[in-house]
């Protein structure tokens, strides 16, 4: 039986309880991360909703964006404390003004896993576009100049040993607008998100034909910071890196393993996680399945790769040509990251 002064102590332990919680989220640090509000966030969710950044003392704070595009100058201004961002001509340019720096991989776009797509018009297929061998001459819907995916498709027309600049690039804006040219007869494919794909391509009366990672796997997207807040909070960043860390050890083994029949090993969170990002990237979760990105477990990034974007850039005439990579990146709060620089 509960009497009066079991009921007082008990409240009074409950009080003290709830009071070292609350002192306890008051010695945390306070870290801003801007992203995207897109299908490929997974790593930063669970590192988030799995305890991993609070374990490092860190309360990291998500605030999302309608474009990713617009996290850099957020980072550099700073509005945020670190940022995720896709690799593009102008992130590699603004980066080396404003002292940004590259710490770790986000996505990348790779054999076997859903990236980036080009989608074909039956019309065009049934002509003779079937391979991509089979693009010069064609009429592609891309996005813009500078886009990830101009250095994909380039790195397809060296593998392929075509000239791109015989390829008949569509600058739309928006993978969306690329899918209305296709669906409209303006292009014979376009080159978009896996997720545009499938959610525009059923109504194009399209055949897709491969994977962009299957040909040319590359570095997509990034976690960076400011070399100001790397210089003045270290001891923050490699707390940071480490819950990130974490989040990626377990995304992958929630989402990434296969089996001998390449059929999806589910993780034990495996429900919960995919609703989350179903749930924040506003697609419904059995479409979300089919479109879970590539990540690297170890959060390493593909040093060679980003240098090879970096020289494309600046033969392109978009990036200066004194910048170097090494200036960009900071490798120094994970180790074996993948290639080297020359």
């Amino acid at each position: 039986m509960c009497t009066e002064n079991n009921l007082i102590r008990l409240l009074v332990v409950f009080c003290a309880f709830a009071i070292s919680l609350d002192v306890a989220a008051e010695e945390l640090a306070l870290v801003r991360v801007g992203l995207g509000r897109d299908a490929s966030t997974g790593p930063m969710y669970i590192a988030a909703l799995a305890g991993y950044f609070a374990a490092e003392g860190l309360d990291a704070r998500l605030e999302f964006f309608d474009s990713d595009a617009r996290v850099p100058a957020a980072v550099a201004s700073g509005a945020l404390d670190m940022g995720v961002t896709t690799l593009t001509a102008s992130y590699f340019a603004f980066s080396a003004t404003h002292d940004l720096k590259m710490l770790a991989s986000y996505e990348g776009d790779q054999a076997g896993y859903p990236g980036n797509t080009l989608v074909i018009a039956k019309k065009a297929y049934d002509a003779g576009l079937r391979t991509w061998q089979d693009m010069p001459g064609k009429r592609v819907g891309m996005t813009t100049a500078g886009a990830g995916l101009h250095y994909a498709l380039a790195q397809i027309a060296t593998k392929y040993a075509f000239d791109l600049r015989n390829v008949r690039i569509a600058w739309l804006q928006t993978p969306a607008k690329a899918m209305t040219a296709l669906a409209r007869g303006q292009v014979d494919a376009a080159l978009v998100p896996a997720v545009a794909a499938m959610q525009l391509g059923s109504s194009t009366k399209t055949v897709t034909l491969r994977r962009v990672g299957d040909e040319t796997p590359w570095q997509e997207s990034v976690v960076f910071t400011s070399g100001q807040t790397i210089q003045d909070r270290r001891a923050l960043v490699e707390k940071f890196v480490r819950a990130y860390q974490r989040g990626a050890a377990e995304y992958d083994q929630t989402f990434l393993q296969r089996g001998d029949g390449s059929e999806v090993i589910k993780g034990a969170h495996y429900d919960e996680y995919l609703a989350l990002m179903a749930r924040h990237s506003g697609m419904p979760a059995e479409l979300r399945a089919y479109l879970i990105p590539w990540s690297d477990r170890l959060g390493r990034l593909d040093v060679a790769d980003i240098q090879r974007q970096l020289q494309f850039w600046q033969a392109q005439r978009m990036v200066d040509g004194s910048i170097s990579a090494a200036a960009l990146l900071d490798l120094s709060f994970i180790s074996g990251h993948i290639g080297d620089l020359h």
